[in-house]
């Protein structure tokens, strides 16, 4: 996923969980970074996760650059909670009279990101998939 291009996308949703993550001999919590956009055909495409000791701005920025480094572009809206370090983030990466954000309490309020139950399985296995991959390094 981090090396595929990420092209045009018109909102972009993001998100953390925090889930308990084996390192080394202890189980810790740690923050799953999420990037959800929407392109201009109204696809939904998992953009990136990533796992993070915690949603601390400097993880955030890296994950944001790292975005816009794959080339997204032609981003209209972000929407995400209104966690100081997300923010803080956004506010560097993307200032703000380029992009409109549109703060939400989490993802699960988002109209953006309904889907259809059936599709639910295969949602969470990308996410299985991802979240694994990061755990492997």
């Amino acid at each position: 996923m981090k090396a595929q291009p990420v092209g045009q996308i018109q909102y972009l949703v993001l998100d953390a969980t925090y889930e308990s993550v084996r390192v080394g001999s202890h189980v810790v919590k740690q923050a799953l970074l999420v990037a959800i956009g929407v392109d201009y055909s109204g696809n939904r495409h998992i953009l990136d996760a990533e796992v993070a000791n915690s949603e601390a701005e400097v993880n955030w920025r890296s994950f944001l650059e790292g975005l816009v480094r794959r080339g997204m572009h032609g981003l209209r809206m972000i929407t995400s909670d209104d966690h100081s370090g997300l923010r803080a983030a956004i506010d560097a990466v993307f200032p703000r009279n380029s992009v409109a954000t549109l703060p939400v309490s989490s993802a699960a309020e988002c109209p953006l990101l309904r889907h259809e139950k059936d599709e639910i399985p295969l949602i969470a296995a990308d996410i299985r998939k991802v979240f694994n991959r990061n755990m492997s390094r």
